[in-house]
C-alpha cells in the first residue's frame, strides 16, 4: 500500500529499517540508488499516477480526487 502522507511514509520507512536491521541513511542512499528518486519523490509520483488514474478512468472530478487522497 502506499503511505498515504509524510508520516505514515515515516513509520513504513522506519519499518523497514526495523525488520532489515539497516540505517534511514542506508534505505534512503540504496532506494534512490534502485529507483533514480528519493522516497518522497517516488510516492509523489505514484499518488500523480493514481490521482490520474482516477480521473481518466473513474469518472472522477478534481474535488473527489483531492478528497480521496486525503483519506
Amino acid at each position: 500500500a502506499i503511505p498515504s502522507s509524510p508520516a505514515k511514509e515515516k513509520k513504513d520507512i522506519l519499518n523497514i529499517c526495523a525488520e532489515t536491521g539497516y540505517s534511514r541513511a542506508y534505505v534512503f542512499k540504496e532506494f534512490r540508488a534502485a529507483t533514480g528518486k528519493s522516497v518522497m519523490e517516488y510516492f509523489i509520483a505514484l499518488k500523480i499516477e493514481e490521482a490520474k488514474r482516477h480521473l481518466r478512468e473513474d469518472d472522477m472530478t478534481v474535488a473527489m480526487v483531492r478528497l480521496d487522497a486525503v483519506e
